[in-house]
């Protein structure tokens, strides 16, 4: 996903990475007219949504084995994702 406000229905919960470590993690629930105002991934080491956005940064190191199965299974839902829109001619 190019863009956090891309697939947004009404809300989109964020994981916001502020310090390079997996440990410490704020969230936040936004509206997809907020998600656009306020760009909440900016400023991020690393960015993690309910919408199939994520942002990681070079910097931050490799997550735990927990977060990667997490961080995995988001990018083979958005690439499924992609593939059902390619065969709707989207």
């Amino acid at each position: 996903m190019l863009n956090i406000g891309d697939n947004c229905t009404d809300t989109v919960e964020c994981e916001l990475y502020y310090e390079p470590a997996w440990s410490f993690v704020l969230k936040a629930s936004l509206s997809c007219a907020e998600v656009a105002a306020k760009k909440p991934c900016f400023g991020t080491f690393a960015c993690v949504c309910d919408n199939d956005y994520k942002s990681i940064s070079a910097n931050m190191p490799e997550p735990p084995a927990e977060k990667k199965a997490e961080l995995d299974k988001l990018e083979a839902d958005a690439v499924s994702a992609d593939e059902d829109d390619d065969e709707d001619g989207i």
